[in-house]
C-alpha cells in the first residue's frame, strides 16, 4: 500500500508539472519568438521536407526535417490569451483572432491535406489568411515546447543546430569520462565509438528525437555517478518513462529504456549474481518505465476528451493498429504480413549498417569469435559464459521485438528508428569484449 501511494503521488506530481510547465512557457508572447521562427523557416526551406545526406558513394539518406517545421509551428501557434485550450489542442497554422477553420489531425480522412506539407504550413502561417486551415495534434503532450519556446527567443534553427551539436557531444564525453572514472575504460571507449559512428554528425540537426537522446544521456550519467542506484532505480524508470513520452513523438522510446539500464549493468554488474537477478531487474525496470510512459500519456488523452470531446482514445487505438501491422498498407504493396514484418525489421538495420562500418566490423568479429568459442566448447576446451552476457542478449531481443511489434512505424520512419540499432552495436561489442576477456583468462590459466 505504501508503494502504491508513492506511485499515485508521483503520477499526480508529474501531471501537475507537465501542465504547469506548458502553461508557463505559453506566457512567452508570439512577438518574442516571431523573428527567429521566420529565420528558421527560411533556413529550413533549404532542406525542403527531407534533408538528403550523402553517406557514401552508393547511398543517399533522408533525414526528416518536416517535424522541425511542425514543432516550431506549434510553438508559434500558441494563443497566449487562451493558454489551456492551446496546450491541450496543440494547434498549428493558427493565428489567434484570424484563423476560422480548425480540423483534427486526421490527414487520412482529409483529401485536401498532405502530411508532407509541414514546410508550406509554416510558411503559410505568416500569411494571416482566415481561410488557412489549422490542424490540432492533441495525441501528444508536446512537452518539447517547454525547451523549444524559450530557445526560440534567442536562437533560430541554424543556431540551435550548433548548440545541439555541442550539447550532445558534451553529454557523450561526460558519460564516457564518468565511466572511465569508474574503471570501465573499455566500456567507455565502446560507448563513445558506438554513438559517434551512429550518424552523429546529423543527429543534432533534427529536432524530432533530439530531446529523447539528451534525456537518455543525462539519465545514464546520473547512473554512472551513482546518484541513481538500486534504492531508487525503479521509481526513476517510472518517472523517466513519463518524461520521454512528454518530450517525444514516439521516435525511439525503446532506446531511452534500454540504453540507461545497459549503463546500469556495466557499472553495477556485481549486483547481478544469478540469472534470476538479471531477468528480475530487466522485468521490473521495464514494467516501471512502460507504466510511466503509458499512464502519463493516457492522462493527456483523457484530459483532451474530458475538456473538448475530441475522441482522442479512439484515434489512439486506430493509430496503434496502423503503427503495428498495417494490413491495408501491406495489401496495397502486395506484401504478406509476415514478409512486411521482416522487411520492417530489416529496413532500419539496413540503413544503419550501410552507414556504419563499426556495426559491420562488430558483427563480423563477433561471428568469428563465437565460431571459435563454439568449437572450443564443443571439444570441451572452454565454457561459454552465459551469465555475463545474458543481460545484453535479452536487450537485443527486446529491441528486435520492438521492431517487429511496431513494424509499420519502424519501416515508415526508418530515418530515425535506425537509432535504435545503437543497442545492437553496443550489446554485440560488449559481448565481444567478454568473449575476448574469457579467451585471455583461459590462456593465462593454461
Amino acid at each position: 500500500m505504501k508503494t502504491l501511494k508513492k506511485y499515485l503521488l508521483t503520477i499526480i506530481i508529474l501531471f501537475g508539472v507537465f501542465i504547469s510547465a506548458l502553461f508557463l512557457v505559453s506566457f512567452i508572447p508570439r512577438s518574442a519568438i516571431k523573428n527567429n521562427v521566420i529565420k528558421s523557416s527560411a533556413y529550413m526551406g533549404i532542406d525542403n521536407h527531407y534533408k538528403t545526406v550523402y553517406l557514401n558513394f552508393d547511398l543517399k539518406a533522408r533525414l526528416e526535417v518536416g517535424s522541425d517545421y511542425l514543432m516550431i509551428n506549434n510553438c508559434y501557434s500558441i494563443d497566449t490569451n487562451n493558454k489551456l485550450e492551446s496546450i491541450i489542442l496543440q494547434r498549428r497554422n493558427y493565428n489567434p483572432g484570424i484563423t476560422e477553420i480548425i480540423k483534427t489531425d486526421r490527414y487520412d480522412l482529409d483529401t485536401n491535406y498532405n502530411i508532407n506539407n509541414h514546410a508550406y504550413d509554416l510558411f503559410g502561417l505568416f500569411s494571416a489568411d482566415k481561410d488557412y486551415v489549422s490542424y490540432i495534434y492533441h495525441r501528444y503532450w508536446h512537452g518539447y515546447e517547454v525547451i523549444l519556446r524559450p530557445l526560440l527567443m534567442f536562437f533560430n534553427e541554424k543556431q540551435m543546430r550548433v548548440l545541439h551539436f555541442y550539447t550532445l557531444l558534451f553529454l557523450i564525453l561526460t558519460l564516457c569520462f564518468a565511466l572511465y572514472k569508474r574503471n570501465k575504460k573499455i566500456e567507455s571507449f565502446i560507448i563513445f565509438a558506438t554513438i559517434i559512428t551512429t550518424h552523429y554528425n546529423e543527429m543534432h540537426s533534427v529536432l524530432e528525437g533530439y530531446y529523447l537522446l539528451i534525456s537518455t544521456l543525462i539519465l545514464s550519467i546520473l547512473i554512472t555517478m551513482n546518484i541513481i542506484n538500486k534504492k531508487n532505480i525503479f521509481i526513476i524508470e517510472f518517472i523517466f518513462g513519463a518524461i520521454i513520452q512528454y518530450l517525444d513523438f514516439l521516435t525511439t522510446p525503446a532506446l531511452s529504456y534500454l540504453f540507461p539500464i545497459i549503463i546500469y549493468y556495466i557499472v553495477n554488474n556485481k549486483e547481478f549474481n544469478s540469472y534470476k537477478d538479471t531477468i528480475k531487474f530487466i522485468f521490473l525496470t521495464g514494467i516501471n518505465w512502460l507504466l510511466g510512459y503509458i499512464i502519463l500519456w493516457a492522462s493527456k488523452w483523457l484530459l483532451a476528451d474530458a475538456l473538448y470531446n475530441l475522441g482522442t482514445i479512439k484515434e489512439v487505438i486506430q493509430q496503434f493498429i496502423m503503427r503495428t501491422v498495417n494490413t491495408k498498407h501491406t495489401a496495397d504493396v502486395n506484401f504478406g504480413v509476415k514478409q512486411y514484418m521482416i522487411g520492417s525489421f530489416m529496413e532500419p538495420i539496413n540503413f544503419y549498417s550501410k552507414e556504419n562500418a563499426l556495426m559491420i566490423l562488430t558483427i563480423g568479429l563477433s561471428f568469428v569469435l563465437m565460431f571459435i568459442k563454439s568449437i572450443l566448447v564443443l571439444f570441451r576446451k572452454a565454457k561459454f559464459n552465459i551469465k555475463d552476457n545474458l543481460f545484453y542478449i535479452i536487450c537485443i531481443l527486446i529491441m528486435a521485438s520492438w521492431f517487429l511489434v511496431f513494424s509499420e512505424h519502424t519501416s515508415h520512419h526508418y530515418f530515425f528508428t535506425y537509432r535504435n540499432c545503437i543497442i545492437y552495436t553496443l550489446c554485440i561489442l560488449l559481448i565481444t569484449k567478454n568473449i575476448i576477456r574469457d579467451f585471455i583468462k583461459q590462456k593465462k590459466n593454461m
